[in-house]
């Protein structure tokens, strides 16, 4: 007869080897191991305030994870680009 212990290391063990594991640990592989980089240019007028941009930053996150890619964001300020003091 086997024990409560046997019983719970066999299902965790198939656990591991279940499809959403293997997902996941792919998933990781790509953010851990990505096959390439994407600069992507923000020019933004509060970009010194960190959540004023947050949700497009975490857009981009989720995009270059879904593309296996390297998410590195150039922050631009907005006032560098006008010509003027008009902003």
């Amino acid at each position: 007869e086997k024990g409560v212990d046997y019983s719970m290391v066999e299902d965790l063990t198939q656990i591991e080897e279940s499809v959403v594991i293997k997902d996941w640990k792919k998933l990781a592989d790509s953010v851990d191991e990505p096959e390439s980089e994407c600069v992507i240019g923000i020019v933004g007028k509060y970009i010194e305030q960190g959540d004023a941009y947050l949700s497009v930053v975490k857009a981009l996150t989720h995009a270059s994870i879904a593309t296996k890619q390297r998410l590195r964001i150039e922050w631009i300020e907005a006032s560098s680009l006008c010509k003027d003091d008009d902003g």
